[in-house]
């Protein structure tokens, strides 16, 4: 699920081929983070980062048996929930994991989660983590990967 909040509403709003928006516009929108990257507008609504409710928005599954939550970042900021308290909150009526940066890809990464002169490695690191973890998802959540 993309997630991006309505910049006229401060509604929180996922977005999806269905409402006939594109991928490309719809990640803009999802990382259009106010003060660093212009709104996107898409049907006639301007749009800004959805990570400004939640790192995740992992609320949204809320009503799902099993979920797989993929947190960039996990640390609490500002008001916004911590990764973690959604997890707590979400597995006391589903089946929960949650998929953080490991200690190398948070190396990486560093202070500056915006710094665009590591993308590469960032994106590398994350790949190699994903690789690592594919068995043991699919070992927790087979029907999800078969």
């Amino acid at each position: 699920v993309i997630t991006a909040i309505n910049a006229r509403t401060g509604q929180l709003e996922t977005i999806n081929q269905q409402i006939g928006m594109d991928l490309i516009d719809s990640v803009a929108a999802s990382g259009a983070v106010p003060g660093l990257w212009p709104h996107v507008t898409m049907n006639g609504k301007e749009y800004i980062d959805g990570g400004m409710v939640s790192s995740t928005n992992a609320c949204l599954a809320k009503d799902f048996k099993q979920i797989l939550i993929i947190a960039p970042l996990t640390q609490k900021i500002g008001k916004l929930p911590n990764v973690f308290d959604d997890e707590i909150t979400l597995s006391n009526t589903s089946d929960v994991y949650t998929i953080t940066p490991d200690e190398f890809s948070k190396s990486i990464i560093g202070d500056n989660i915006y710094d665009a002169s590591v993308i590469i490695e960032v994106g590398n690191a994350g790949y190699e983590q994903g690789k690592r973890l594919a068995k043991e998802i699919k070992a927790l959540m087979p029907e999800w990967l078969s």
